[in-house]
């Protein structure tokens, strides 16, 4: 009946009502603050493929995945191929010698191979630290799984899978690196990844002292450590802060003496006293 009532209106215009299915499928987590993150599935019919990307937080551990299943081959014969990756980041856990252990992970290509060529252009432009640890997977997830394509091709027959660790230095964080050793098979071909992420953005944090306070070590700081004309500004001060702020202590100090942010303070306001 249906059919005649759109015969009778369009005429002699052939159209036809029909249901079109979602082609992805978003998701929010929010479960008091337990778990929280979110992530997104897409399905593209015309090309058989499948890809999805999902970032949690679990309390102090951050869990991400990337997939992606293609049901064609690029041609479009039949044929299938899979890859997946699955990181884990946590509060940085003390390896020894200043080192810590940020983050592991690794991933499985099924009938996908790597281009060589493809991930050294990626530890150029960045692409391969997308891929390995990205900063915001859902909001890069495009620009993510185009890499993924880039790096490890479609080609039946063929492996390739490795682990993955991102390792820093230094409390906190100043030096991040992210290494992965990546086989391939059946042409038995091991390549290692590796990125550096020398973080020299590290910010200052607020509330440890005054404004008055911080402004005099930041003369401190200058006077014995400037930085060297047309060269990066270091982040001195900002590490230094990060130590008052948690009480470090070098070496043995006698209980009854002030604990060393209360040294800090002192000193700062006698200096600022002294220079007024």
């Amino acid at each position: 009946e249906i059919e005649t009532v759109m015969r009778e209106y369009t005429g002699p215009l052939d159209l036809s009502l029909g249901l079109k299915p979602p082609s992805g499928l978003g998701l929010a987590v929010d479960a008091a603050g337990v778990v929280t993150g979110g992530g997104y599935l897409a399905f593209d019919a015309d090309e058989g493929r499948y890809t999805g990307v999902a970032s949690l937080q679990i309390l102090s551990v951050g869990a991400t995945a990337i997939g992606v299943l293609q049901t064609k081959l690029p041609d479009g014969s039949d044929g299938w191929s899979l890859f997946l990756s699955v990181v884990a980041d946590f509060t940085p856990v003390q390896i020894g010698f200043g080192f810590t252990l940020n983050g592991i992970g690794g991933f499985i290509g099924v009938n996908r191979t790597l281009d060589a060529e493809a991930l050294a252009d990626g530890v150029r432009d960045g692409g391969l630290d997308r891929v390995m640890f990205p900063a915001d997977p859902i909001a890069e997830a495009p620009q993510i799984l185009e890499d993924v394509d880039a790096f490890f091709p479609i080609a039946e027959g063929h492996y390739v899978f490795g682990p993955m660790v991102e390792i820093g230095w230094g409390t906190p964080t100043i030096i991040t690196g992210k290494l992965s050793l990546v086989l391939a098979l059946p042409d038995v071909t091991i390549a290692v990844l590796g990125v550096i992420d020398a973080r020299l953005a590290l910010q200052v944090p607020e509330g440890v002292m005054t404004a008055s306070q911080l402004a005099t070590l930041r003369l401190v700081v200058q006077c014995l450590c400037p930085d060297p004309d047309m060269r990066p500004a270091t982040t001195t001060l900002a590490m230094l802060v990060h130590r008052i702020a948690g009480d470090d202590r070098d070496g043995f100090r006698h209980h009854l003496l002030p604990g060393t942010a209360q040294c800090w303070m002192r000193g700062l306001d006698a200096l600022e006293a002294e220079a007024r």
